[in-house]
């Protein structure tokens, strides 16, 4: 049985929009997508069954002037992340909450999820896991059936987390004298679905290239990078009204004057092959353009691996190609590079707000993910290797401006530009 498609689980969830069943929706398509093994303790994993410090008796931290609730579940969000820049600037009570990965990096007060809604699990909720599959199964194509009754015990894993989150947003709001405003850097993670709707106002901040799982939105208000990014939220049905262009806080760091690009022709990939939004033989094409390009120039590569892909795909390069060591920052991975090449990923942004002139590699036939599309974009090895080779990165930085504004809003002032609109009463 091949795993659901990302279409197929929307299509198989959207009867349930706005319940915990359609909460799982992106949770379910991973575990479909991966095919673990054990689908249930992939499931279970994320819900911190074993996480130290649990107490039945830890009170909830909620002061009851609280006033904004930042919510994510992105790991590197307690370090730098995309809601990070407006939670350093809130003008009231606020709280970040999330699974204890983002707390591990966050200094200041911090609700962890897990370990919280573990405590308001019910044995009810077995029976109600169960009557909710019977739904979905009932919903189910025949064709697609086997899928949904090999996946059947994490699929009432994932409901009854789903519905430990909904009481504990109910209870978060609860305790709040006022009005509560959530911002999230996702519309379509069960995390932020559940905490999104138990608000009085929800706001979501575009966490970066919009990719699949982006689509259909769910949240009221959505706050975008650049207006070359409204056109594809529109086309996926989001309402024109519930779409603000402020920018992107988490590239504000990046708009202090940049040095020109280093002596020399480095070239910097920032890979993507974890990404869903591709095959894997669609990531082999752009990785063999990008090794035949290497190899007729002679010139330096550099590859960036993303923090959630190996080296799997990569046994073909060989020195002198390199990688970037871990650890090291992205901004000195572009001090050092001449030009930057990726598909789709979000450092692309960066990387021209850094000054650096960036290439983006398609497959064959495939559009930009999520509407990005770079100034330069090689289809081929020998275009590659004719734009490395020739490409003068002084004079192409004149011509990326224009790509960079119709893409980013706002550069350096996006934190104030998103506060100003989530300050402003909330639209009828």
């Amino acid at each position: 049985m091949p795993p659901l498609s990302w279409e197929q689980t929307n299509t198989l969830l959207a009867p349930f929009r706005g319940t915990a069943l359609y909460s799982v929706r992106l949770a379910l398509f991973y575990l479909s997508n991966k095919r673990p093994a054990r689908p249930l303790r992939g499931a279970l994993h994320p819900f911190a069954l074993a996480s130290r410090g649990f107490s039945l008796a830890r009170p909830l931290p909620i002061p009851r002037d609280l006033r904004y609730l930042f919510v994510t579940d992105y790991a590197a969000e307690g370090g730098y992340g995309t809601l990070q820049p407006l939670l350093a600037g809130c003008p009231g009570p606020a709280l970040l909450a999330g699974p204890q990965p983002v707390g591990r990096l966050h200094a200041r007060p911090f609700l962890h999820v897990d370990q919280h809604a573990l405590r308001l699990l019910s044995p009810g909720d077995f029976a109600r896991a169960r009557a909710d599959y019977r739904r979905l199964h009932r919903e189910t194509p025949d064709a697609t059936r086997p899928e949904l009754e090999r996946l059947a015990p994490a699929i009432g894993a994932l409901l009854c987390r789903a519905y430990a989150y909904e009481r504990l947003a109910r209870s978060v709001r609860d305790r709040c004298a006022g009005p509560l405003t959530v911002l999230t850097p996702n519309d379509f993670s069960g995390l932020c679905l559940n905490f999104g709707q138990a608000a009085d106002r929800w706001i979501t901040l575009q966490h970066g290239l919009p990719s699949l799982e982006y689509f259909p939105t769910s949240s009221p208000e959505y706050l975008l990078w650049g207006e070359a990014f409204r056109a594809p939220f529109l086309r996926a049905g989001a309402a024109p009204a519930s779409l603000r262009v402020v920018g992107a806080p988490r590239l504000d760091r990046y708009a202090a004057p940049a040095p020109p690009p280093p002596a020399g022709r480095t070239l910097l990939f920032l890979s993507q092959t974890h990404a869903a939004t591709l095959s894997p033989p669609q990531h082999r094409q752009i990785l063999a353009v990008l090794h035949d390009a290497a190899r007729s120039t002679g010139l330096p590569l550099r590859i960036r691996l993303h923090p959630l892909e190996d080296r799997s795909f990569f046994t073909a390069f060989a020195p002198p190609v390199s990688f970037t060591p871990r650890g090291v920052s992205l901004a000195d991975d572009l001090a050092t590079a001449t030009f930057v090449a990726s598909f789709g990923s979000t450092a692309m942004l960066e990387a021209m707000l850094a000054r650096r002139p960036v290439m983006q590699i398609l497959p064959p036939g495939l559009h930009p993910p999520g509407g990005f599309h770079a100034r330069w974009t090689p289809d081929s090895a020998d275009q590659l290797a004719a734009l490395w080779s020739t490409l003068d990165p002084r004079d192409a930085l004149a011509l990326q401006q224009p790509w960079l504004e119709r893409y980013l809003a706002n550069p350096g002032q996006a934190s104030a530009a998103a506060w100003r609109h989530i300050l402003l009463p909330p639209a009828a």
